[in-house]
């Protein structure tokens, strides 16, 4: 179970071959759900990208991307188009921070503080540029 929600939580898993994300969602926090991703998300993973907008319906989502190993603009558009309602948790990957900032959009996401960071500082990693 991923590290942001309790065990009472209600988990639906979708997958490919090549990618997982886990959406969980918890009687205690109704209206926000978590969803955490992991692995490759690229053209081929519009099902789940579509099913899991489908779980989370119009709810803030709370994002665990720290597993995804490999993202394209399929992934991006997903993230973008429910952006508004968006928290980014844990770290971004380097490869997602690079596509962030190829694509000028690393200021239109919003990133729950690091608290391993002396300052909460949130956001992509230094080491993405």
């Amino acid at each position: 179970m991923n590290r942001l929600t309790p065990r009472s939580a209600r988990t639906r898993v979708r997958t490919t071959r090549y990618c997982r994300a886990v959406v969980e969602s918890r009687p205690d926090r109704p209206g926000t759900v978590w969803v955490s991703f992991s692995g490759e998300f690229d053209m081929d993973s519009r099902p789940v990208l579509q099913a899991v907008s489908e779980d989370v319906g119009g709810a803030h989502v709370v994002a665990d991307v720290s597993g995804v190993a490999f993202a394209d603009s399929s992934f991006l558009h997903f993230l973008l188009d429910i952006r508004h309602r968006l928290v980014l948790a844990d770290e971004v990957p380097r490869q997602l921070a690079r596509l962030f900032l190829l694509t000028c959009t690393t200021t239109l996401f919003t990133y729950a503080p690091d608290p391993t960071h002396p300052d909460g500082r949130a956001g992509p990693s230094e080491g993405a540029r």
